[in-house]
């Protein structure tokens, strides 16, 4: 489909930002009706992004998608420079909602849709980032934040091998072990203590 030759409404209505993101790379660059088409896009998608509950994915993908077409702008005129302002404070508006996401605590990994099909991909083997990235058919920026997520959460380790990065799960894990911040806290065993007043 001709997502970009869609009545901005229509747009709105049928599309979604992986849709948008798959054109717009095939575009050399953007024309003046198409920017206008994507303008109205972009804000309505950052207003329903930010006023949704958790989704980092979603935020990740329109702001690759709204920086990817700042890209292809042409900078002829004064319009495209207004643009391409409104553009960046949509992506300061994705930003500002990824980082309070963030900020949320644990357990973003289970909000991430794509969480239970890595798990699925990695059962029992170790697969490169890149072979990860082929299978979901996403971004190499996406791919790198949701492992970088999982691997903050301990489900995944991530090793260099060369130029590339080797991901499985990591099941191995102790499940007992606290994190950090507890162990911090614990108190020191009594042997300890003594040996630190001696």
């Amino acid at each position: 489909m001709e997502w970009l030759s869609l009545h901005s409404e229509a747009l709105v209505d049928q599309a979604d930002a992986q849709d948008l993101l798959t054109v717009v790379r095939q575009v050399s660059s953007l024309n003046d009706l198409q920017a206008s088409r994507l303008d109205y896009a972009f804000r309505q998608w950052t207003a329903r992004e930010i006023s949704r509950a958790a989704d980092v994915e979603a935020l990740v993908v329109l702001d690759d998608l709204i920086y990817l077409s700042r890209e292809k702008l042409p900078n002829e005129h004064s319009a495209t420079q207004h643009l391409s302002s409104r553009w960046q404070a949509f992506r300061d508006l994705l930003e500002s909602k990824r980082l309070a996401i963030a900020g949320a605590g644990a357990g973003k990994a289970s909000r991430l849709v794509h969480t239970k099909r890595i798990e699925e991909l990695l059962a029992g083997r170790q697969m490169t980032q890149s072979e990860l990235r082929r299978e979901l058919g996403l971004t190499a920026a996406r791919v790198s934040q949701i492992l970088g997520v999982l691997e903050e959460e301990r489900l995944i380790l991530r090793q260099r091998r060369g130029k590339e990065n080797l991901v499985s799960l990591a099941s191995a894990r102790p499940v007992t072990e606290a994190p950090m911040a507890e162990r911090r806290s614990e108190v020191p065993p009594r042997f300890l203590v003594r040996q630190l007043a001696a």
